[in-house]
């Protein structure tokens, strides 16, 4: 049920594409480590695995590549306060289960994809990716337009409408036995 997401690239879904962003306000060591490392997927809930539906992210690791890099990775984790659990599914692949900012989260599985990130949020991951000397002033700017872009909204706009669907179960969790469920409020009862 996993292989779907293990192969030669990496599996894109909107988490990949919009979610993943808020992993930039973990700490450098945690970003070190991961920028190092080979991922086959992203997604926001295993169902066989069926830990409590919150925000957390779930990555999938390639176990074939850096594999002492990881190791030290999970070391380190492991005593993180945002660690929550990693399994190994194969030989192939391994996941990691973190916490991630809440807010940016359930905005995310709701399909509020303009209400995901602030102000204050896109300012602060985009000054960890790039280099602050030289777009201090501009770079919020320059993020909420490629964030605009992505989603095709206007970003914290009052009663925006979202010019794309919710999340599907199907694209963005691993083992997923329903077909055509989005993350909307009615189907959310399904994770208990």
């Amino acid at each position: 049920m996993y292989e779907k997401h293990i192969g030669n690239k990496f599996y894109i879904n909107k988490t990949l594409r919009f979610l993943v962003h808020v992993l930039y306000e973990k700490d450098i060591n945690f970003l070190n480590y991961y920028n190092n490392l080979f991922k086959f997927a992203v997604g926001v809930y295993d169902w066989k695995r069926k830990l409590k539906f919150e925000n957390n992210l779930y990555i999938m690791f390639n176990l074939k590549f850096n594999i002492s890099t990881l190791n030290k990775f999970l070391k380190f984790i492991r005593n993180q306060k945002y660690y929550v659990d990693d399994y190994k599914i194969s030989e192939k692949a391994l996941i990691l289960v973190v916490k991630v900012n809440e807010s940016v989260f359930y905005n995310f599985v709701e399909g509020n994809y303009s209400n995901m990130y602030s102000d204050n949020l896109i300012e602060n991951l985009y000054f960890k990716k790039n280099d602050k000397s030289i777009l201090k002033g501009v770079g919020n700017n320059l993020l909420k337009n490629e964030l605009k872009s992505f989603f095709n909204v206007e970003l914290n706009s009052i009663n925006a409408k979202e010019k794309s669907l919710p999340p599907t179960f199907e694209e963005e969790t691993f083992c997923n036995p329903y077909k055509d469920k989005y993350f909307i409020k009615d189907n959310l009862n399904l994770f208990k």
